[in-house]
């Protein structure tokens, strides 16, 4: 098999963690009891990932290093047993945090590749000697100034991700100084059942000879169901042969009064995989899939929720077509009834019936990190072919187009991409995670073919750590802008998401520095958690929106869109015309205003920065009828979707959306008309995009070439530089 170390995987710190220490980690289920039965509901079978305050110890540990220092995990190393593991929650920590998550790593290895782990156990007595625990190892963490709170998080991390080191309990001693809110040490309690040097290397002989023996049968059935059903060999038949392999090998675990098991076997990975293997609850059930699916390399997340009222846990994984969807073991493994796969690749629609998700809001049980977008619809396998073309890497299905890899040219200092609209006669429908990590990128024009942004392998998102990205303009066909869209994108500042966007995804602008404005122009965009948007920036929206709903929930800044435009009104706008065409177009009041066109003739010089290029019957009317409560649709055609420089064979051509709502419209024109007059107060304002000509001066030569263009008078505005 396979070695790999650590895999920079996609989940970082993104959410809000509550202050709650002793909350679950996983529950099981009562299995269905046959096959088309509704799941019943638990009986109160949760494991709780708890801390036990004990004393501290008498002798003081003489290391102070400072908050931060990676003293404690200088020497780790990659672990052989890193294949099984998974990094979603150690990447949701801070450094301090990380540094403890590794010291608690390296001493679990250290007692898993024991050959005698017995001789690490001492007793613990906590409570004035009320209780009592086995514990492997003590680790000094005072130094990293961590509360229980903190700690906790950490603690709770670590044993979702690494269901490897099945004799770990869920509980945790840690001890604080007197008077002090920080944890002064920790120690690791090890399974009473394990205790035995004997005993714990024949479970862990045992477990790794089952799971060599597993992968091998996963293959053989893998590539089994990939020539019965002429799919491509991928994730698809890996996953699928997982699934069967697990609960085809065990049953739902009961304990001797019929009620599910308590033991912590049950619970881990030794119920599929150990010496008295064949039964588990739905955490061993969940832990194993992720433990088999890290083993393939294929991403996935265990997950803990609600099923159906209780405690319960579950998985995620990435399939062929790009997506992570829902899978549930445990109910498709029913007692008396034949195994099924009613919850294999499940979408939203299908989960959200039995299935609650814990989340980085706190609700539910607490989440440290956000999950990936899931479709709405259950996954249906479909064939397509990957095809590359000018640096752009694709996937070809049968009625359209997603664009998976853009490789750009940092040799050549390229900061600016322009996404092809079609490829091989298909529309380009999908962005799927292809802008990742290219720090150089400034610019993108997307097509308003596209209706989707969402994440690619592992879950990278579309413009993750796109560092140098300012300018991106959001087509008026966009539907859903998924998980990690715009993370790490520091250089971004002000964004604006069409009224098409239905759905915003979780963290899609965590660690964007710049972001000041966030422009929401739906009114029932779904915002499902705290962090899909960050605390910083100014969200404009309308009154009643989603958006506004959003922001007096989690506490965030929230202005009117109407606000956006103006902060005070002209009284007069002063007009200067040369040959003028009058045209009458309807408004969205319904009153008509006229508008006296400039011919393509006309030119002006710079040294008219006080006049405006529009002239009209009545300022005043003008004004009123652009800059009201609702901003008017566009009246441009699909093609003006550019509010930065896009690329054509020869030169850049610029299209002036200037309040970045994603369309160039007439509110634009008044914007740049009031900015020439100086009557925009704070409106932030990209002198790229409003210099139409790119001549470093911003006058009414720029006014009437934008008139023109969005009058139709003109196909496009000039470019830089004019031939």
């Amino acid at each position: 098999m396979k070695k790999y170390g650590k895999r920079e995987i996609w989940v970082r710190l993104t959410g809000v963690v509550t202050a709650a220490m002793m909350i679950a980690s996983v529950g099981a289920m009562m299995p269905i009891e046959n096959v088309y039965a509704v799941p019943e509901l638990p009986t109160g079978d949760v494991y709780q990932t708890e801390l036990i305050e004990i004393d501290p110890p008498a002798v003081i540990y003489d290391r102070q290093p400072t908050r931060g220092a990676s003293a404690l995990a200088a020497d780790q190393t990659d672990y052989s047993e890193d294949v099984y593991a998974s990094y979603v929650g150690y990447y949701a920590l801070d450094e301090s945090q990380k540094a403890v998550y590794d010291a608690i790593k390296k001493e679990a290895h250290m007692c898993y590749v024991s050959d005698d782990p017995a001789s690490l156990v001492e007793t613990v007595v906590y409570n004035g000697g009320a209780g009592s625990a086995y514990t492997f190892a003590e680790i000094p963490i005072y130094c990293y100034e961590l509360t229980p709170e903190e700690v906790w998080e950490t603690f709770n991390s670590f044993r979702m991700d690494n269901p490897i080191y099945f004799f770990t309990s869920y509980s945790m001693l840690y001890s604080t100084l007197s008077g002090q809110d920080i944890v002064y040490g920790i120690n690791l309690v090890i399974d009473d059942e394990l205790t035995n040097s004997d005993t714990f290397i024949e479970t862990r002989q045992v477990i790794e000879k089952t799971i060599s023996s597993a992968q091998e049968e996963i293959e053989d059935d893998a590539f089994r169901i990939t020539a019965l059903n002429s799919v491509p060999f991928g994730n698809d038949p890996i996953i699928e042969a997982t699934h069967d392999w697990i609960i085809d090998r065990i049953d739902y675990a009961f304990d001797e009064n019929n009620t599910p098991d308590q033991s912590l076997a049950a619970h881990s990975i030794t119920g599929v995989f150990g010496p008295t293997a064949g039964a588990a609850v739905c955490e061993g059930y969940a832990k194993s899939f992720q433990l088999l699916l890290n083993s393939f390399d294929i991403p996935n997340i265990y997950v803990t929720g609600i099923g159906n009222g209780g405690g319960h846990a579950w998985s995620m994984a990435q399939m062929n077509d790009g997506w992570f969807y829902y899978f549930d073991l445990t109910w498709d493994d029913p007692v008396g009834g034949t195994e099924r796969k009613d919850y294999f690749a499940g979408g939203r629609t299908l989960f959200a019936e039995e299935h609650v998700l814990d989340n980085s809001d706190g609700s539910g049980k607490d989440y440290l990190y956000d999950l990936p977008d899931v479709p709405d619809s259950n996954y249906e396998a479909t064939s397509y072919e990957e095809y590359i073309e000018d640096r752009y890497v694709y996937r070809l299905y049968n009625d359209h187009a997603a664009l998976v890899k853009y490789y750009g040219n940092t040799d050549l200092n390229e900061d600016h991409a322009v996404v092809p609209s079609e490829v091989k006669g298909l529309p380009v429908t999908e962005i799927k995670g292809a802008f990742a990590g290219i720090s150089n990128l400034k610019s993108v024009v997307i097509p308003d073919t596209v209706t989707t942004l969402s994440y690619g392998d592992n879950g990278i998102g579309v413009f993750e750590w796109c560092s140098s990205l300012k300018n991106v303009t959001l087509p008026k066909t966009l539907k859903r802008i998924d998980y990690h869209s715009f993370y790490g994108c520091s250089a971004l500042e002000t964004i604006s998401i069409p009224s098409s966007v239905a759905r915003i995804g979780e963290s899609i602008f965590t660690y964007c520095a710049s972001l000041g404005e966030i422009m929401i122009y739906s009114k029932n965009c779904e915002i499902p958690r705290a962090s899909s948007i960050c605390e910083k920036p100014v969200i404009y929206g309308y009154s009643g929106s989603t958006a506004q709903i959003y922001a007096e929930t989690y506490n965030r800044t929230f202005c009117m869109l109407s606000d956006l435009i103006l902060t005070t009104l002209p009284t007069m706008i002063t007009t200067t015309t040369s040959e003028t065409e009058a045209i009458t177009l309807s408004s969205t009041t319904g009153s008509s205003l006229t508008i006296a066109s400039i011919s393509s003739s006309m030119t002006t010089t710079s040294s008219d920065t006080h006049t405006t290029a529009m002239a009209t019957t009545s300022s005043d009317q003008v004004m009123t009828t652009l800059i009201s409560t609702t901003l008017p649709e566009p009246i441009t055609t699909a093609a003006m979707t550019s509010a930065t420089m896009q690329t054509t064979a020869v030169k850049p051509e610029l299209i002036s959306d200037i309040n970045r709502d994603g369309i160039s419209t007439l509110s634009d024109l008044v914007i740049l008309n009031l900015y020439i007059l100086g009557d925009v107060v704070d409106l932030p304002v990209n002198e790229r995009v409003i210099d139409c000509y790119f001549d470093g001066v911003i006058d009414t030569r720029d006014s009437a070439a934008l008139l023109q263009f969005l009058l139709r008078m003109i196909d496009q505005l000039p470019v830089y530089p004019e031939l």
